[in-house]
């Protein structure tokens, strides 16, 4: 069984459905591992226009599995820590790809889940979704860029308070407060967000040209670079690695490390 679901259609809209509704939805090494390979195979698609996430069933998704922690109680702390930041990156490599990106959360959204849903540049909510980060009661520290994310979205006392008390917000008023773009009845959700996503790959009307020889890709038609988007999370520092002389050094070297350490 594949854990994602991938559905290309011919208006270059491509939906990604998170597929394992007995564990509802969660982000498993199985899943983990096909999410990566399809982030790799969109970053050269030049046919996809817009990227669509949803998960199969009444959830989006309910977070990092997390039954090897308890099997890994013995493991050196290093490399847990490995392991979490390797999860992390590939997750939010969808920040990453040039194409816009909407998350439709269909039903709950729970730690991990949501904070990849946040990712997106848009995202849409069933009106009775749930969406909440419970790292702290789980004795967790928030990661999954989760510090940054939420208030990004929502502002920092709604982030705290998420995050403190790790209370559940409805689709209804997470778009009253700004954690979501708008919610609409479950029933429609599906349908208003690919009327939305047909109309983002309607905008990218041009194709780039063939290029025979590795050279920098102009940013797509229709792309965040297009359109004057930034990069989301991944312009803000969640992907740390060498950069040569464009790598952050001190201060903001620091406070880019620590969004990634759990």
């Amino acid at each position: 069984m594949n854990e994602l679901l991938v559905d290309r259609k011919d208006d270059g809209v491509v939906l990604i459905t998170l597929n394992r509704t007995d564990m509802r939805n969660a982000m498993t090494d199985t899943m983990t591992a096909e999410w990566r390979a399809v982030m790799a195979e969109l970053r050269d698609d030049r046919q996809a226009r817009c990227l669509v996430v949803t998960g199969a069933g009444s959830a989006f998704s309910s977070g990092g599995d997390l039954s090897w922690i308890g099997e890994r109680g013995t493991e050196a702390v290093p490399r847990l820590r490995d392991r979490m930041l390797a999860f992390y990156r590939t997750w939010l490599a969808i920040t990453e790809l040039e194409i816009p990106t909407i998350a439709a959360v269909n039903g709950p959204a729970v730690g991990a889940g949501l904070c990849v849903a946040l990712a997106c540049d848009l995202v849409y909510a069933a009106d009775d979704a749930k969406l909440l980060a419970p790292f702290t009661s789980l004795g967790l520290h928030p990661g999954m860029a989760a510090t940054y994310l939420l208030p990004k979205r929502a502002g920092a006392r709604l982030a705290a308070e998420m995050l403190l008390t790790g209370r559940t917000v409805s689709g209804r008023e997470a778009s009253d407060k700004g954690l979501v773009n708008q919610s609409f009845p479950k029933n429609h959700l599906m349908s208003e967000t690919e009327a939305i996503a047909r109309k983002i790959a309607q905008n990218a009307h041009c194709h780039a040209p063939h290029q025979s020889s590795p050279q920098p890709r102009p940013s797509r038609p229709g792309s965040r670079a297009d359109v004057g988007i930034p990069g989301s999370a991944r312009d803000h520092g969640l992907r740390r690695h060498d950069r040569g002389p464009d790598r952050p050094s001190g201060k903001a070297h620091a406070q880019i490390h620590r969004l990634l350490i759990i």
